[in-house]
């Protein structure tokens, strides 16, 4: 092993076992739980949302199992993001040819340069496709026929769009991502994702478009919708976002979302910066049992928190998740939220970075004024709730 590839690996190690001991001991996807000698050994792997080759970042941990299938899926993203950018370079797309049982890897230049890129074989007809060489007579079999491919699976994209938003939900709410991961709601998400070949989502969860003002910026956001019942909204490759429910009280399969703009007021959004698990400061706390089911999707401001010392800044927190008899808030800003600066600054997490170039007492963040919490949903305290 080259000194590079020890160093990668000892690091690898080393994130593995932060977040282990941070609290992501279940995969969120098959909910597995994971042994301390397998998160050492590398058999509890590192997952990156977006997918590595996207250049996403290890942003929590997943099994070897769901780690291996999510690979097959996101070949898949990969290769559609190359095709769409060679396709905008105006050098065509590439495809495969089975000449006569011989397969043939070639190149589709569309007679129109502006025409969308092909997703099927007969949007191949309106273009010519260039082969560099064909094959000997003897290896061709006059029997079959000749057919075109598009070889990228569209199926496999969108499953890998799902399971990076969904995974980045889950590490934006930390611990309080596995109440979220473990809801009724999200159980045809994770099936979807555990078994990509099974038609198990029969909603359109991915749509293509452009969230107006969020598409500019580089940064890879996680966009609360504030209706009722709420649901999250994460921009991702290619101009798809995905919507995620927040929480239900049965499994959610359909999810139909219209194509193109988005179109809505910017004061029915939250946003927040993707982030590792846990390098925030989500709050978490229990509801009492007598609390009311209508409520179950809640969403709302429970605190003002003191102003940074340095920029003036004040914070607050926003319910996230209201399910199950628990709640998860998560931190953000309570001046500028909804306006249109916020498209391109977005919200960033309290991690302890932040926290201390901007001269804000991270202790005070965890405190609550419990009071006004209960006039929006009835809170039972049972201590003080700090975050990690």
């Amino acid at each position: 092993m080259s000194k590079r590839s020890n160093r990668n690996s000892k690091r690898s190690r080393h994130l593995r076992l932060k977040l282990f001991e941070a609290g992501n001991t279940k995969c969120p996807i098959c909910l597995s739980e994971f042994h301390r000698e397998d998160v050492e050994s590398g058999k509890v792997t590192l997952e990156h949302a977006p997918p590595r080759s996207l250049s996403g970042e290890a942003i929590c941990l997943t099994c070897e199992r769901c780690n291996n299938s999510a690979s097959r899926i996101d070949q898949h993203a990969f290769l559609s993001k190359k095709a769409t950018d060679e396709w905008s370079l105006g050098q065509g797309a590439n495809v495969e040819v089975d000449f006569l049982g011989c397969i043939i890897s070639s190149r589709f230049i569309p007679d129109d340069p502006k025409s969308p890129l092909p997703v099927r074989g007969r949007d191949l007809r309106q273009g010519s496709i260039k082969v560099d060489t064909l094959p000997s007579k003897e290896h061709l079999d006059a029997t079959k026929q000749v057919r075109f491919r598009i070889p990228i699976l569209r199926h496999y994209e969108k499953i890998s769009l799902i399971k990076s938003a969904y995974l980045m939900v889950f590490s934006l709410m930390g611990v309080g991502g596995y109440h979220f991961a473990e809801n009724i709601a999200l159980e045809p998400v994770r099936e979807q994702i555990m078994n990509p070949d099974k038609p198990i989502l029969k909603g359109t969860f991915v749509a293509n478009g452009v969230m107006d003002g969020v598409s500019e910026t580089k940064k890879n956001l996680i966009v609360l919708y504030k209706v009722h019942p709420s649901c999250w909204m994460v921009p991702l490759w290619n101009n798809n976002i995905v919507m995620l429910p927040c929480g239900g009280l049965e499994p959610i399969d359909k999810f139909n979302v219209p194509n193109g703009s988005f179109s809505i007021p910017t004061e029915m959004f939250s946003f927040w910066v993707s982030c590792r698990f846990n390098s925030s400061a989500p709050m978490i706390g229990p509801v009492m049992e007598e609390s009311d089911d209508e409520n179950y999707s809640l969403v709302g401001t429970i605190d003002l928190s003191p102003s940074s010392k340095t920029t003036g800044e004040e914070w607050r927190w926003m319910i996230v998740y209201h399910h199950n008899h628990r709640y998860v808030a998560l931190p953000c800003r309570a001046e500028g939220v909804g306006q249109r600066s916020e498209f391109l600054v977005a919200v960033e997490m309290l991690n302890k970075d932040i926290v201390a170039g901007r001269g804000i007492d991270r202790s005070t963040l965890s405190g609550v004024n419990y009071e006004e919490l209960s006039k929006e949903i009835p809170i039972h305290v049972i201590g003080k709730q700090e975050p990690d």
